[in-house]
C-alpha cells in the first residue's frame, strides 16, 4: 500500500478539498484518508472504495505502508462500554494511555481511561 497526498488545484474553490489517502499500489482503491491532511483526523472506510483519480494529481509520500493489526500490536488494550452502549478501545502504549472516544481526541483524557486505571489497581 502507499500513502499519497492529493495536490490537485480545484478551480473556483477557496479551500482546496484535498486529503491524504491510504491506497493500494495501483491507486485504484482507497482504504481510508486523513481529512484535510490532518494526521489526527483519520477516517477508515469499512470496505475499500474505488477512487476516481482522473483529472487529479497525487504525490506519493510513502510506499510499503502497512497497517498493524491488533494481533501484531504489543500494546495492552481494553474494550470499554460507553454510557450510550458505544464501545471504545483504551490502549496502553509506551507514551501512556489513549482512547478512541471523542473526549480523549479533544481533551487528551477521558473517563474510560480512568476506569481502566481504577480496575488495574
Amino acid at each position: 500500500m502507499i500513502l499519497v497526498r492529493e495536490t490537485t488545484h480545484w478551480e473556483d474553490v477557496s479551500r482546496q478539498p484535498n486529503h491524504t489517502y491510504i491506497m493500494d499500489d495501483s491507486m485504484s482503491k482507497s482504504y481510508g484518508y486523513f481529512k484535510w491532511n490532518n494526521p489526527k483526523d483519520f477516517q477508515m472506510f469499512s470496505k475499500p472504495i474505488k477512487l476516481d483519480t482522473r483529472y487529479r494529481k497525487f504525490k506519493v509520500i510513502q510506499r510499503g505502508y502497512k497497517f498493524v493489526s491488533e494481533k501484531e500490536s504489543q500494546n495492552k488494550s481494553w474494550v470499554i462500554k460507553g454510557s450510550k452502549d458505544q464501545q471504545y478501545v483504551v490502549e496502553e502504549t509506551e507514551n501512556g494511555y489513549s482512547c478512541s472516544c471523542i473526549g480523549f481526541k479533544y481533551h487528551g483524557k477521558c473517563k474510560h481511561i480512568e476506569q481502566v486505571k481504577n480496575e488495574s489497581q
